[in-house]
């Protein structure tokens, strides 16, 4: 099958999202569709998709113009899409999941389970090459085995197109990898395949062709080989990039944050590091490496970890999240759309809710006074909305996350952590969201970064500590610092020691 978008133009309002698109996906073909958040792949994906039609243009299947009105509508002409935020029913077995909605019944409306087991296990072993078990619940399964029964789904349907967005972006490396083989055997089998990805060194490793939107057109397309991840980013941002640098070593104040010893059982321990005023200090690993229970447990939100901890000079036992926020904590968690952001509550009341007490007067909250505070601590920010009171899910990922930045930035942290800071980020964002950072720590606030994406340590720290299965398995940094000394202690291959 080949899907060939010919002049697609969408328009919402009098705001033109897509401009003049023109582009084209076949079976045995896995294409990168590129671009910022904004920059109108979800627009092209959801025409694809059915949920909308295109203003002007039009979609051809083998050369044959087609009309979607509805996502089951493509779903009949072979389309699937695999959404970034997966919902699979997770008290109900793998087979039934695969089945969800399209269940097979005998004569007397039963269901019949036998059957619909038998071709699920065809499609996971034979079809896709994995040992996932068809009888297993769900809730069993991990992140890149759920993403691989949603492409189980797919191809029940008989799908020929799979759009997957964003399909690696709560995987650890291990897991990518199964999800890359899995993709690669799709296209042996001639299933093509729109592959959306903020992650340009997996998407030069994974895709044959590329597209890249910016402001809703077409500026690069062609065969990935021989274009790398750099020229890439200068052309989904329009300009090039600049370089990077890490903090100065040695421009440190004194020790703000100091953790001795630190325990919780099953889950990390003896773990103990200190943070100065300005520092960046990177903590890594692999996920499940306890760094984020770590700081979930400074920042009151898990209790009954042991261990000895000192916050500007004084002793600290954070118990809940107030008492941290009161003793100058922030901490940006990393699931921002489960744990960061409250999506009923508009872009004002998000930026400003860890201080909304200061804002009330006589026991109401005071406009002037919330509006003042939002713009002067986020000014800086360049965050892009209409207005104030619209919801904060109506902006960018990377605004979401300017936004929350700024939500903590108004109590005036002593020590700010940040877990996986640009998750789910374009790169342009994700520049301006490291220079946000680099700005913080100039202001002599301790930042820690907390972080599976080597790149971002070392564009962000100038020392980091690696944690292999709770525990920090070393410390390195100036020179030290590489990707590849990271993946070494990470994995075992080295044996690290606190410097």
């Amino acid at each position: 099958m080949i899907v060939s978008f010919e002049h697609i133009c969408k328009n919402f309002g009098s705001t033109e999202v897509l401009h003049d698109v023109s582009l084209s996906v076949s079976g045995g073909q896995i294409l990168a569709l590129l671009g910022e958040n904004g920059a109108g792949k979800s627009t092209l994906m959801n025409i694809l998709g059915g949920l909308f039609p295109p203003s002007s243009g039009r979609i051809l299947l083998d050369g044959v113009p087609v009309k979607f009105r509805s996502p089951e509508d493509s779903i009949r002409h072979g389309i699937a899409f695999i959404h970034q935020e997966l919902n699979p029913v997770n008290d109900l077995r793998v087979y039934e999941n695969i089945y969800l909605g399209r269940e097979l019944r005998g004569r007397l409306g039963f269901l019949k389970r036998k059957a619909m087991a038998s071709r699920a296990r065809e499609i996971l072993g034979t079809m896709l090459g994995t040992d996932i078990d068809e009888q297993a619940f769900m809730r069993t399964l991990g992140a890149s085995q759920k993403q691989i029964v949603e492409i189980a789904r797919a191809l029940l349907c008989e799908a020929k197109i799979i759009i997957m967005d964003e399909p690696t972006t709560s995987l650890a490396g291990h897991e990518i990898d199964m999800i890359f083989n899995v993709v690669r055997t799709l296209r042996s089998q001639g299933v093509g395949i729109i592959f959306i990805s903020h992650k340009l060194n997996e998407v030069t490793a994974l895709c044959t062709d590329m597209v890249v939107l910016r402001n809703g057109a077409v500026v690069a397309s062609g065969p990935m080989a021989g274009t790398d991840a750099e020229a890439l980013s200068e052309a989904i941002v329009g300009h090039e990039l600049s370089q990077m640098r890490r903090s100065t070593p040695g421009a440190y104040g004194d020790v703000v944050l100091a953790c001795e010893g630190l325990s919780l059982p099953g889950v990390f321990s003896d773990v103990s590091f200190q943070v100065r005023s300005g520092e960046i200090l990177g903590i890594t690993g692999l996920l499940g490496d306890g760094r984020s229970e770590v700081f979930r447990c400074l920042f009151g939100d898990i209790r009954g970890y042991k261990g000895r901890v000192t916050l500007c000079g004084k002793p600290y036992r954070g118990k809940t999240p107030k008492s941290a926020v009161s003793h100058g904590m922030a901490y940006v968690p990393s699931n921002r759309k489960e744990n960061a952001i409250v999506p009923d509550l508009s872009v004002l009341n998000n930026g400003t809710l860890a201080t909304l007490r200061q804002y009330c007067r006589w026991g109401l909250v005071c406009r002037r006074l919330q509006h003042s505070a939002f713009q002067d601590m986020g000014g800086d920010f360049h965050i892009k909305y209409h207005r104030e009171d619209d919801m904060i899910t109506t902006l960018s990922g990377g605004n979401q996350q300017k936004v929350i930045l700024t939500r903590w930035l108004n109590a005036h942290p002593r020590v700010l952590i940040l877990d996986n800071p640009t998750q789910g980020v374009d790169i342009g964002a994700k520049q301006e969201i490291y220079d946000i950072i680099r700005k913080i720590a100039g202001e002599g606030v301790a930042v820690v970064v907390l972080s599976g994406e080597g790149q971002e340590i070392l564009r962000l720290c100038e020392r980091a500590l690696v944690m292999v299965h709770g525990r920090i398995a070393g410390e390195l940094s100036g020179d030290a610092l590489t990707e590849s000394a990271i993946m070494a202690l990470a994995t075992g291959a080295r044996n690290g020691a606190i410097a």
